[in-house]
């Protein structure tokens, strides 16, 4: 693998695929900017919205750059999707798949209704994907030292992301890595502390809480453009991950692992739809679980002049 040459093009496309919306600023994207400004001293306290105000990781790194704000942001945003892209690229190589079929995968997040519309935007989900590709990579791989600072700044980043640093302590604990499973309950623990630390610092602010109920629900299922949304940003993507599922690329463990953390990510956009008002967003962030999946069903149309995927994939399993 030629990660050098990869990087520049994935760098390169992504670029391109952002520059049309570079730094666009409305919704949810205005409320993270006054949260950086607010952190760099120049926006004031009772001004900041909640939920937004919480996800203090991503606004709190922009405010500290060394470019303005704005700025700042946005290449935050542009640097962690190549990164995850590369850092997919590197999973999927570690569990067997080959070369070109692994890049595909990187590709596949580049590529896609998200990267364009919603990674030029100053939002946190392209951070968020990007530490969920290095929670699964630090779950198969047994990356101990990892593991804390992965799931302090996880929920940090989105408070969502607790819920995937759940299914890492239950995952580990079936596999009965008990010394996994205790630093990820730790990661928990610690994590969860943080977020209670943000919402004394804002406790100034009005409480929120995403209370479910049937205007949203309704809300949600009567307007078409939501329909639209949550179609362009699930993209291939779904299709070639229902399609690897039953494929064999992957042994029948790995494919156990990628599924149950496909289930924990979707259980935050399962409740988006009854609690907030909805769009693909969190579709998008479930990518890091399903792109492995979803490039095993392309082994076939990409034949491999490295050794045969099938017979490399078929003698890894998480490490333990």
């Amino acid at each position: 693998m030629r990660w050098p040459r990869l990087a520049f093009s994935y760098s390169i496309a992504t670029l391109i695929l952002m520059s049309y919306n570079w730094g666009r600023t409305r919704d949810d994207s205005r409320a993270y900017l006054n949260l950086a400004r607010y952190f760099a001293g120049s926006y004031p306290l009772h001004k900041l919205e909640v939920p937004f105000a919480f996800r203090v990781g991503v606004p709190w790194i922009a405010a500290h750059g060394p470019l303005a704000v704005h700025t700042n942001f946005i290449l935050i945003n542009y640097v962690a999707t190549v990164l995850a892209a590369l850092a997919i690229c590197k999973l999927c190589v570690g569990e067997g798949l080959s070369n070109r079929i692994s890049m595909v995968a990187g590709w596949l997040l580049i590529i896609s209704v998200p990267t364009f519309w919603y990674a030029p935007n100053l939002l946190t989900e392209p951070s968020s994907i990007l530490i969920r590709v290095g929670i699964l990579y630090a779950i198969l791989n047994r990356k101990l030292i990892w593991v804390v600072p992965l799931g302090v700044l996880a929920v940090l980043v989105r408070e969502d992301n607790v819920i995937v640093l759940i299914a890492a302590v239950l995952w580990t604990l079936r596999r009965r890595d008990f010394r996994q499973a205790i630093l990820w309950g730790t990661s928990v623990a610690i994590g969860s502390g943080c977020l209670i630390l943000v919402r004394y610092a804002f406790r100034s602010l009005p409480g929120y809480i995403w209370l479910p109920g049937t205007f949203w629900l309704r809300f949600n299922f009567l307007h078409l453009v939501n329909y639209v949304n949550v179609i362009a940003c699930m993209g291939v993507v779904f299709p070639l991950f229902v399609i690897g599922i039953v494929r064999h690329e992957l042994t029948r463990e790995l494919r156990s692992f990628f599924l149950f953390f496909t289930g924990a990510m979707l259980l935050p956009p399962l409740y988006a739809m009854i609690s907030a008002r909805f769009d693909g967003r969190p579709y998008w962030t479930m990518y890091p679980a399903m792109l492995p999946l979803a490039a095993a069903a392309l082994v076939h149309l990409f034949p491999s002049r490295d050794s045969p995927p099938s017979s490399r994939a078929a003698s890894v399993t998480p490490r333990h």
